[in-house]
């Protein structure tokens, strides 16, 4: 097995893994964040939406 090097040790202490996990923890958090941004992107559709009803009725 390959040394952590100190940045990927730290990055993994940040995160609460171990440094053999790390790989997984980043994708998982990526996931959260991808979701995050779908989210938000849904809801300033739907205010865009509400905000052009509002000006045409």
């Amino acid at each position: 097995m390959q040394e952590a090097t100190k940045l990927e040790e730290s990055v993994a202490k940040i995160l609460h893994v171990g440094t053999d996990e790390l790989g997984g923890a980043l994708l998982e958090k990526a996931g959260y964040v991808n979701l995050l941004d779908i989210l938000l992107a849904v809801v300033l559709a739907l205010l865009a939406v509400t905000a052009v009803g509002l000006v045409v009725g």
